[in-house]
């Protein structure tokens, strides 16, 4: 987990916001990531 703050902190703006958008979107679905990713087409 460590590993994923530190990725963040270093990440610009613009991508943080997407990530934490796409992590909520995720969350919100009750589906798993890989299930996710391939009902929205994101692979």
């Amino acid at each position: 987990m460590a590993y994923k703050l530190a990725a963040l902190r270093n990440m610009p703006n613009e991508w943080k916001d997407q990530y934490h958008k796409v992590s909520d979107d995720i969350r919100k679905s009750d589906l798993s990531i890989s299930d996710y990713i391939q009902h929205n087409g994101l692979n």
